[in-house]
């Protein structure tokens, strides 16, 4: 059995990890990214690592098979995926904790729903 015939298999069997995994995929779409960062962007801005890649790369290091999140970080900055230093990530993440307070996850709060309800969960 291939990985992913395995992946459909689970999730035609756990109908809430195929709700998680679609809500996951439509989120950190860059439009939907976009419109999060720019509703709450503040006085912040973007040059090299946007604020699309910051949350995929985010995502994915907290969702990775990798023994810490900083382990996956540091894999994305030796395969070219993460295009700033180490530092720079953290303070990016240390100012959206302090500076976003809970604004994105009210905006996620409100599409979560608005998802659920256009794909019937």
């Amino acid at each position: 059995m291939t990985s992913n015939s395995f992946a459909s298999e689970a999730l035609s069997r756990l109908p809430l990890a195929e709700a998680a995994f679609l809500m996951l995929d439509d989120i950190f779409q860059n439009n939907t990214l976009e419109a999060i960062y720019q509703s709450n962007r503040g006085r912040t801005y973007t040059r090299i690592l946007t604020f699309s890649s910051f949350f995929q790369l985010l995502r994915d290091s907290l969702i990775s098979p990798d023994h810490s999140a900083r382990a996956r970080l540091i894999d994305a900055s030796e395969n070219g995926e993460l295009p700033t230093s180490l530092k720079a990530f953290y303070d990016k993440l240390a100012y959206a904790a302090r500076g976003w307070g809970g604004a994105p996850f009210a905006f996620l709060s409100g599409y979560f729903k608005a998802f659920a309800k256009k794909n019937d969960f």
